[in-house]
């Protein structure tokens, strides 16, 4: 069972319940968003805040996660 919203994968209809009435224990302060992971609380978070922590040293484009910015680095790879 794959979950609308997500990219889990659950191998029965019994654990894709459980997971979805499971209580989350961290809430966005800006919208119903929850979750029981800190770390996608925190990069959830930043679609609020418009904050891109992750910057190119070569043009200084930023981005919101690290994955991103290593796709983008490739680029200036292939530029060159």
């Amino acid at each position: 069972v794959k979950m609308a919203a997500s990219n889990f994968h659950f191998s029965s209809r019994v654990s894709s319940l459980h997971h979805e009435n499971t209580p989350k224990r961290f809430h966005c302060s800006f919208c119903s968003y929850s979750t029981n992971v800190s770390t996608n609380i925190k990069m959830h978070s930043l679609i609020h805040t418009g904050e891109r922590p992750f910057t190119c040293s070569k043009c200084n484009k930023s981005f919101t996660q690290k994955i991103s910015l290593k796709g983008h680095m490739l680029t200036h790879l292939k530029n060159n």
